[in-house]
């Protein structure tokens, strides 16, 4: 958590503030510098996987996706929002998106792999008897 809020609120030099209210308009628009876009996306996508991954874990509550997704989204809106008050940011719904969109996938990864480790613990008991 710490991670997310240290890596939102990093600087970016500018000291002007935005606010993108139209959803995948500015995703769009990133598409036709793909560098940039590419590194935006995913690294909004990639920073609350692991968030999907250990909220379930840690907090039963929590472990239907629904709930996980709602609570991405949520502190990803707190987030835009908190951006948005201080500068120097730009605020996108779309961030809201991609952000949601990453605690799904983190979610998905929890689910695979509490599987593969039921299943290996398992069958490691019944080899064992």
């Amino acid at each position: 958590m710490y991670a997310i809020v240290l890596i939102a609120f990093w600087p970016h030099g500018k000291d002007e503030r935005s606010l993108q209210l139209i959803p995948f308009d500015h995703l769009l628009s990133l598409l036709e510098d793909r560098v940039s876009g590419i590194q935006l996306g995913w690294s909004n996508v990639a920073l609350f996987v692991p968030f999907g991954i250990f909220v379930p874990l840690g907090w039963e509550w929590a472990r239907p996706l629904w709930r996980t997704a709602v609570l991405a989204a949520g502190l990803a809106l707190v987030i835009e929002i908190s951006q948005f008050v201080v500068g120097g940011h730009q605020s996108s719904v779309n961030d809201v998106i991609l952000n949601t969109s990453g605690a799904a996938i983190g979610w998905l990864l929890m689910r695979a792999g509490t599987a593969i480790w039921h299943a290996a613990t398992k069958d490691r008991a019944r080899a064992a008897t």
